[in-house]
This record gives structure tokens, C-alpha cells and sequence, in this order.
């Protein structure tokens, strides 16, 4: 085999597979190219009495082959090369967040960020898990040749972090997910009596209390209950939600 073809091996993206060849030979009869999958031959092609060096031929994509070349003389002498395999692989893969994966802009208080996925391809060569700040990669981790579809890291302090996960298969497809945020507060909820509630150890003249107050949300949590009790030193006067 000559430098441009496939070694041993090889992953190809692509459907079409070149193959060349250097020959010692001043009296050459045939040029046997024999290309077969798992199941039978896909193509053997004869080059009768000609010099040829080289031969290309598209193929199912998701396919592994197998190849070799022979060349027998006038007189009758045979040789070939060994038999390489390729496979065929032109599909790019598909990596998606699983269901128990935070949503995009959530805001917790928990330190630890849990991210799963789903893959869909057959040669996984390498997953790769990104999370970083505003300002630096806090962690970058490569699974290699293993279907991992997991990961959990304990972030290092409270702030906005980014992540997304990347596969690439053994023939050089690649893709990536959309990048997420979540946000790591220890408050998430906030909630602040407004100006028209009167101040703390206020005395009042009338038998009405006016309660106002906003809602500060981080992130895109939404308000479930909100509870407003009203106590005296030896009861509860008011609990509703």
C-alpha cells in the first residue's frame, strides 16, 4: 500500500474509500482489488495488463470492511498485500441532556452540580465535560472510550457557572451540546417587607395591620407559597398561605 491509503484501522468520515499502491513489476498480468464486508464481497475488480496504481469506491456509511491487493505475473507469481479494515462513518454523533440535568438559568443552593445525557452513536472515542465561571474553567474532564452518560462536580464556591458536553467518535465526527448556566446562591429566595409595612416595635393607633412585601428570584425559580403567620406572646393569631 502506498502513503494515501487508510492504515490498519482506520475510522473514515466519509463514504468513499481511496486506496493506492506501488508495484515492482516489469511484466504484470492482473491487479486484483477485493473489498468485503462482514457478509460477502462488495466489489473485485480485475485490472488486466495495466500499470494502475490506485482505485476508489464509495461505500455504506456505518459499514466495517475489510481490503487487500493482489498482483500475479506473466509467469505465473503471485503477490498481495495484507488485508486492512476500515470502517465507514459519516454520521455525526448526538449528545442531548438527560432529564435530571438542571435546566437552563437555574438557581439552587446546592453545591453540587449533577449533568446527564443521552448519546447516540457507535464508535465513542472521546466525551468531554466543560464548567467554568464568568472568568475560568473550573473543570475539564475527558472520558475516553467508555459510554459515560454522567457527572457530577462539587463547585468550589457560590457564583454562575456554564457547562455543555462535547463527543467526538473514533472517525473525527463531532458535537456539543448547547451551553448551560446554573447558578449557585445560598439565596435563591428572597423577601423584603416593603415601605408601607410599618417598622419593627412600631406602635399603632388603629386595629388594621398592613402587611406589603417583594420577592426577589434567582435564576428561573418561580414562586410556589408564600405563608404569612401573625403571633401574640401566647398564640398564633393568623397563619395563611
Amino acid at each position: 500500500f502506498d502513503t494515501q491509503t487508510p492504515t490498519n484501522n482506520t475510522y473514515l468520515s466519509d463514504t468513499t474509500l481511496y486506496i493506492n499502491w506501488t508495484i515492482n513489476e516489469n511484466n504484470i498480468d492482473t491487479i486484483t482489488i477485493v473489498i468485503q464486508n462482514s457478509t460477502e464481497i462488495q466489489n473485485h475488480t480485475e485490472i488486466i495488463a495495466d500499470r494502475d496504481l490506485q482505485f476508489n469506491i464509495t461505500l455504506n456509511d456505518q459499514e466495517n470492511y475489510q481490503y487487500n491487493i493482489s498482483i500475479n505475473d506473466t509467469a505465473g507469481h503471485l503477490a498481495q498485500t495484507g488485508q486492512r479494515n476500515i470502517t465507514m462513518d459519516n454520521v455525526t454523533p448526538l449528545v442531548e441532556y438527560d432529564a435530571q440535568t438542571e435546566s437552563n438559568n437555574s438557581a439552587r443552593s446546592i453545591p453540587t452540580l449533577y449533568i446527564n445525557w443521552t448519546i447516540t452513536e457507535n464508535h465513542v472515542d472521546t466525551i468531554s465535560v466543560a464548567v467554568l465561571n464568568n472568568t475560568d474553567v473550573i473543570n475539564f474532564t475527558e472520558l475516553k472510550g467508555e459510554l459515560i452518560q454522567e457527572y457530577n462536580i462539587t463547585l468550589p464556591s457560590t457564583g454562575t457557572f456554564h457547562y455543555n458536553i462535547t463527543i467526538n467518535d473514533t472517525a473525527g465526527n463531532e458535537n456539543t451540546t448547547i451551553l448551560r448556566t446554573y447558578t449557585y446562591t445560598t439565596l435563591p429566595l428572597e423577601v423584603n417587607y416593603d415601605s408601607q409595612t410599618p417598622a419593627n416595635n412600631s406602635y399603632q393607633n388603629i386595629d388594621t395591620l398592613y402587611i406589603n412585601w417583594s420577592v426577589v428570584l434567582t435564576g428561573t425559580n418561580t414562586l410556589d407559597t408564600t405563608f404569612i403567620t401573625i403571633i401574640n406572646d401566647s398564640e398564633t393569631i393568623n397563619y395563611t398561605e
